[in-house]
């Protein structure tokens, strides 16, 4: 058991997906929603079209619109003397050309030989404006496209890939446990990995907009002890969905363990900010009235410090006729099926 949870903890911590940077996470999020609407294949198949792989480029070239040879390093004593011998052998050839022509223009050609070389002159013209006609033809079907390597991209590309293998094995596990569950569907599963493992389960779903397998992997940290992380993801996902009742018993029980686990009792300067937002969203959403009845049915110690919040909510005007859409940390899709158990 230990041995397998080091295993999927080492495996999925040193995803190289969890160390990307602001660049390359909006080109991963846009491949994403791409693999969303295709398969990986046609991903693949669109990627090689517009950039080139980096094992096509040649070596000592730059791929792109400007790339150039590069030129032999000569030195500078021999570079002079071959320069010297060109300039001989083209004077050379020059004086050999003079006097050829000379002789040759002194001999009579054939009419029957000259006649030909008018025609074939004629028909290899005709040629080569019929070719150049084709060619304009083709450039204005099918323009060119210039090749270049992208390396963000092909970055970005294989995290996807080693992301999308560590969620197919996540996948297969929770079918094979369905599978042994049958009909069964009251009993107690106990999940053998450890609240890292599932924290790092949820991230690797947020990262592949899968928000329902990122609400299940942080529901089995919880259910194993408690994670100030976890509880604001989850509450980040209930107010997008808009599902008021979970959201207030988040923000009940993060407030409660503060209570039991730290002794805070009194918040003189109101709550936390990420809380603050939360509630705010929740009552230019659904109302205040709704949002202060969802806080009495929710038995909390520090309603009292909820309610506070929301007096400041209506002395900033924050009106429940406005739609607060959006995530306030991720940028998630706005859901409505999320359902706190």
């Amino acid at each position: 058991m230990m041995k397998e949870n080091s295993i999927q903890f080492a495996s999925l911590s040193h995803l190289a997906a969890n160390q990307l940077t602001e660049c390359e996470k909006q080109i991963y999020e846009m491949l994403v929603l791409m693999m969303q609407k295709i398969d990986w294949m046609q991903l693949i198949q669109i990627r090689n079209q517009v950039f080139l792989e980096r094992n096509e480029v040649p070596l000592g070239e730059v791929a792109g619109p400007y790339s150039r040879k590069k030129r032999p390093c000569v030195p500078r004593d021999k570079e002079e003397s071959a320069s010297e011998d060109s300039k001989s052998d083209a004077f050379e050839s020059s004086e050999d050309d003079y006097y050829s022509g000379r002789k040759k223009s002194t001999e009579r050609v054939p009419e029957e030989k000259h006649e030909g070389s008018v025609l074939s002159k004629k028909r290899s013209y005709n040629k080569s404006k019929v070719q150049k006609e084709e060619e304009k033809n083709e450039d204005v079907d099918s323009p060119k496209v210039i090749k270049r390597v992208c390396e963000k991209l092909d970055n970005a590309l294989a995290c996807l890939k080693d992301d999308l293998d560590a969620y197919y094995q996540w996948e297969r596990e929770e079918l094979k446990k369905d599978d042994n569950l049958g009909n069964l569907s009251c009993a107690k599963v106990v999940h053998k990995y450890t609240g890292k493992v599932w924290i790092y389960r949820g991230m690797l779903a947020e990262r592949l907009l899968n928000v329902k397998m990122a609400e299940k992997a942080y529901r089995r940290v919880i259910s194993k002890g408690f994670s100030l992380l976890v509880w604001t993801r989850l509450l980040e996902f209930y107010v997008i969905a808009n599902n008021l009742r979970a959201s207030v018993a988040c923000i009940a029980e993060v407030l409660d363990y503060f209570t039991d686990e730290l002794g805070i009792t009194e918040y003189p300067r109101g709550l936390p900010a990420w809380m603050q937002e939360a509630l705010f969203k929740l009552v230019a959403k659904n109302g205040e009235q709704l949002v202060e009845a969802a806080v009495e049915q929710e038995s909390c110690g520090q309603a009292a410090a909820i309610r506070r919040a929301l007096e400041s909510a209506r002395a900033r005007r924050v009106c429940g006729d406005e739609s607060v859409k959006g995530c306030f940390a991720c940028g998630l899709v706005e859901l409505s099926w999320l359902v706190f158990e």
